[in-house]
Order: C-alpha cells, then structure tokens, then sequence
C-alpha cells in the first residue's frame, strides 16, 4: 500500500514547529 507520503510530511513539520515554538518560548520565558 502507498502511504499519504504528503500527509505525513505535513504531520512532522506541524510537530516539530510546534515543539521548537514552545522550546522557544520556554527559554525566552526562564
């Protein structure tokens, strides 16, 4: 079966945006 190649890119970019942001805010914030 072809997995939904685009789908799952999107998926780990979203993931790492969202963990590098709160990373980011974390230590602006400390």
């Amino acid at each position: 079966m072809i997995l939904d190649v685009e789908g799952i890119l999107v998926s780990v970019v979203v993931v790492i945006c969202a963990a590098t942001c709160f990373s980011f805010s974390i230590s602006f914030v400390d």
